[in-house]
């Protein structure tokens, strides 16, 4: 049976489970979680759904995964998980009033039984890049004549949602546009309540602790994603020796945190590895460690504008820029306009930079950048952000 047959036999059984939906009551204190295609326990619905674990015991949260192992970790950690399949699973999605995800309904929950609940879009990041129909390639699949065939025998497959979150009234802006009308409210990003807040100033300050997160490089799966990430060390100076030894005598610990799509041949791998002060971080979660670093060292990954929040240094690493912009889909601002650092070719000119911040600090025009571009991506605010979710979704499903 091929990939598209067995898609479509599946989606023929979420019929019964369609109609059924119709008529089940939907529960308001009954909200469901999920992430990352459900593979992933991270992110704006993980940091929600712990918020109201131990805020808003009333509410009831349930993590949906599809992953069982997943599932299982969860609940070793005391934590109510189900497998989008399972009898329980299946039951509260259809029973849930509200759902929450960083993708799209059909993609964390089983899109049928869920396809009435009230859809909360989380999303996964400021964007930085160009995303759904503002992306020629997203307008390009949703407009193909087999997507529309699709969403014409299975409703549940339409991308829907009735709330999407921003954490600013820019991004708020481009979401309104590219999310097609949907409400978008501004609460600010619940993934952020973990981020230590600060002002940034200009004094010289201890870097301990740097990391460096290249976004995302070639097609998922594939062998030129792999060789994107390797000519990307190649070509920017990556030597592991110089490096080690000059974190060394800095006193650093610079820490890699690659897209797990992107490998790094065995070879530096393991030079890496055998080094004193060059580390992996491979965990699930950057935002449970956010806070242990002083530094971030990034080229095109919309993380940074989270990490703004924290008042430390940023250094944006663009190596490749004019091969990245003439491959990617497109930036919402010109990359000038929110580059920190211009004009690093190599790993060199990374460490000069990271040294100066430390012994010299901040120069004007650096701190004016950093706050301008701090204010255009968050709004600031004196209660949890996940609170202010929680509080808008309730407003909205009791229809005020």
């Amino acid at each position: 049976m091929t990939h598209r047959l067995a898609k479509f036999v599946a989606c023929l059984l979420q019929w019964p489970l369609w109609l059924l939906a119709a008529c089940v009551p939907r529960r308001r204190d009954l909200w469901l979680f999920g992430a990352w295609r459900g593979q992933a326990y991270s992110d704006n619905p993980k940091y929600l759904y712990e918020y109201l674990r131990c805020h808003r015991p009333p509410l009831r949260a349930v993590w949906i995964t599809r992953s069982r192992p997943l599932c299982a970790r969860l609940r070793a950690a005391s934590l109510e998980a189900h497998h989008y399949l399972s009898p329980q699973g299946l039951y509260l999605q259809l029973r849930a009033g509200a759902i929450f995800f960083t993708h799209t309904p059909e993609g964390e929950f089983l899109g049928a039984a869920v396809g009435r609940a009230y859809a909360c879009q989380l999303w996964h990041g400021t964007p930085l890049k160009k995303i759904l129909w503002d992306d020629p390639e997203h307008v390009a699949s949703e407009s193909s004549r087999s997507r529309r065939i699709a969403v014409r025998l299975f409703p549940w497959m339409r991308n829907r949602w009735d709330l999407v979150v921003a954490p600013s009234q820019p991004v708020a802006a481009i979401f309104a546009e590219t999310f097609r009308g949907t409400p978008v409210a501004v609460t600010g990003y619940p993934r952020n309540d973990s981020v230590v807040q600060r002002e940034v100033s200009a004094a010289p300050r201890p870097i301990r602790r740097a990391i460096y997160m290249p976004t995302f490089r070639g097609s998922a799966g594939s062998a030129d994603s792999d060789a994107a990430i390797n000519t990307l060390f190649e070509a920017s100076g990556f030597d592991v020796e110089r490096l080690d030894a000059r974190c060394a005598r800095l006193g650093l610990e610079l820490t890699l945190r690659l897209h797990p799509s992107n490998r790094l041949n065995e070879a530096l791998r393991q030079r890496i590895e055998g080094s004193a002060h060059i580390r992996f971080d491979d965990g699930d979660d950057f935002y449970q460690r956010i806070n242990d670093y002083d530094a971030l060292i990034t080229d095109y990954s919309s993380v940074f504008y989270d990490f703004l929040l924290s008042g430390k240094p940023v250094i944006h690493a663009g190596f490749d820029v004019q091969d990245y912009m003439r491959e990617t889909r497109g930036f919402y601002r010109p990359y000038e306009a929110i580059c920190l650092t211009p004009g690093l070719k190599d790993w060199a000119g990374v460490m000069a930079t990271l040294e100066g911040f430390a012994r010299q600090g901040l120069d004007a025009d650096y701190l004016q950048r950093y706050r301008q571009l701090d204010a255009w991506a968050n709004q600031r605010a004196d209660e949890p952000f996940a609170e202010r979710v929680a509080r808008c979704v309730e407003a909205r499903l009791a229809g005020d």
